[in-house]
């Protein structure tokens, strides 16, 4: 049988997708890649769940409406930092995105429930907006190499029962 080693996207690949709500680009065995362009023109303004492994480039395209971004699972993307105005997201999982420099201000994330960002080696700190949702269950940090503990420990913790986090820095 035939197997594709890689799949390179036109820039133009989702313009014709206006009503996609789900991006799931997965590689279980990381053999196989999916390459977007640089100059990838836009993602759908609909979409809510956006999965997509190694994620090459830098930041989200400045066209992608993230209003209606429910949940970005994005393990060893090639971020350095993303969106603002995620009001609607519930999960955030950039595990291993070694460049992810910055999170951006998630206090409008009213109904955030789940962070991971274990292995974003470039990663400082943590805003105070990540881990103060009310509704937040669930925090993975670990093996954040540049993240010190008074950037992250400094941030007021939800009051919620059920919340369970896991937390490794350098001291």
């Amino acid at each position: 049988m035939y197997e594709i080693d890689t799949i390179k996207l036109h820039p133009e690949t989702f313009e014709r997708m206006p009503e996609l709500k789900l991006v799931r680009f997965h590689a279980p065995d990381f053999r196989r890649k999916l390459c977007a362009p640089e100059d990838i023109t836009s993602l759908p303004k609909k979409l809510s769940y956006f999965h997509w492994d190694e994620f090459p480039l830098k930041s989200l395209p400045s066209s992608f409406g993230v209003e209606r971004i429910v949940e970005i699972i994005m393990p060893d993307s090639g971020f350095k930092r993303f969106g603002k105005n995620l009001v609607s997201l519930r999960k955030v999982d950039l595990d291993g995105s070694s460049s992810l420099m910055e999170l951006p201000d998630l206090s409008k994330a009213s109904n955030l429930r789940e962070v991971s960002i274990s292995g974003c080696k470039s990663l400082r700190q943590v805003p105070p907006s990540a881990v103060c949702s009310q509704k937040l269950k669930y925090l993975k940090v670990s093996n954040c190499e540049s993240l010190e503990r008074k950037n992250f420990l400094s941030a007021p913790t939800p009051h919620n029962t059920h919340f369970s986090v896991f937390v490794q820095t350098r001291d």
